[in-house]
């Protein structure tokens, strides 16, 4: 029996962070260049509350799982880009490779757009 990969049909920009300091020893933010990076698709998180407000601001956070095929480079803070929403990833990858299936896992990133 032949069993064909996942498909990869969603084209995403994904940037990795690059922590740094200044010449006062300050911590600077900064992201490489965007790569493009082909994965699975994306969905909001499993909770009922992906969407909800900050404390203290009028602001409103936005969290979604990213569906990638095993390897994508990716890591704490990087930046992913989708549909021209830029939402940083929540610490590290989860990896579904050691599954009972005969195809090859993935790794889920939990992703977070904050508005406003």
């Amino acid at each position: 029996m032949t069993v064909l990969p996942f498909p990869k049909p969603h084209q995403v920009k994904c940037q990795a962070y690059i922590p740094g300091k200044d010449t006062h020893q300050s911590n600077v933010d900064r992201w490489d260049e965007p790569q493009i990076v082909m994965v699975h698709g994306w969905a909001p998180t499993s909770s009922r509350q992906n969407v909800k407000p900050v404390d203290g601001r009028r602001a409103v956070e936005l969290e979604l799982d990213l569906f990638t095929p095993i390897g994508t480079p990716n890591g704490p803070r990087w930046k992913w880009i989708m549909k021209g929403e830029v939402f940083e990833q929540i610490g590290e990858a989860e990896d579904f490779s050691t599954g009972p299936w005969e195809r090859e896992g993935g790794l889920r990133i939990n992703l977070r757009r904050t508005s406003g």
